[in-house]
């Protein structure tokens, strides 16, 4: 896995299907997941969690937030379908395969789809295009080509 730096970031993305409903549809086993998990990858939360039932064209939905310092852990479940999405999002590094074994045996996840995209790489080449049109700039604002 590549290392990141440069204000660079690890993007986690489960996608879950045929979870445990019991799990997913317990407002404190969520609570207590988000909560407890951030200290289980070396992250350091930084508020507390928020989780919130709700429902979307009469479809009943469970939502999960937790801040951490190095960004944040999110839930969404669909209570109908026993599906989740599961996002873990941090500019430091982290032990991905953990957390996806962790994750599927915890929420009982039985068949998921699962992305790493590794965030702001391209942040550098934009910097440098800002920087090269910006010195074609004149005085008032105008682009001289």
């Amino acid at each position: 896995m590549e290392k990141v730096r440069d204000g660079k970031g690890y993007h986690l993305i489960i996608d879950g299907v045929e979870c445990d409903y019991n799990k997913i549809s317990d407002n404190h086993f969520i609570y207590e997941f988000l909560d407890k998990y951030p200290t289980e990858i070396n992250m350091n939360k930084v508020s507390p969690p928020y989780v919130n039932r709700y429902y979307m064209n009469d479809i009943e939905m469970i939502f999960g937030f937790v801040m951490i310092a190095e960004s944040h852990i999110s839930i969404h479940a669909n209570l109908a379908t026993s599906e989740m999405n599961l996002d873990i999002y941090s500019c430091k590094e982290f032990d991905i395969d953990k957390a996806i074994k962790d994750i599927i045996h915890l929420f009982g996840i039985k068949k998921s789809k699962i992305k790493v995209l590794i965030r702001g790489q391209e942040v550098p080449r934009f910097i440098k295009i800002a920087d090269n049109l910006s010195a074609h700039l004149n005085e008032t604002g105008t682009f001289i080509l």
